[in-house]
């Protein structure tokens, strides 16, 4: 579905590449995860609105294992 969107998508590894990104090219929205290895993701979320003005989707996975 995405490639019919003509949406374009790129990966960061943690927050700071994330950041290191939003520096070198313009980004239209940011998906972020909560628990990053670097950084809380509300901080990284702060960070992006601050700076760069985009809207930011911040994400947690709960994944429950019951035996």
């Amino acid at each position: 579905m995405i490639s019919i969107l003509c949406i374009s998508v790129k990966a960061a590894k943690d927050a700071n590449e994330a950041l290191s990104m939003l520096r070198a090219e313009f980004f239209h929205l940011v998906i972020a995860e909560i628990d990053l290895p670097d950084m809380d993701g509300f901080q990284l979320m702060w960070q992006i609105h601050s700076r760069f003005k985009l809207p930011v989707v911040c994400e947690f996975v709960y994944i429950l294992y019951m035996a």
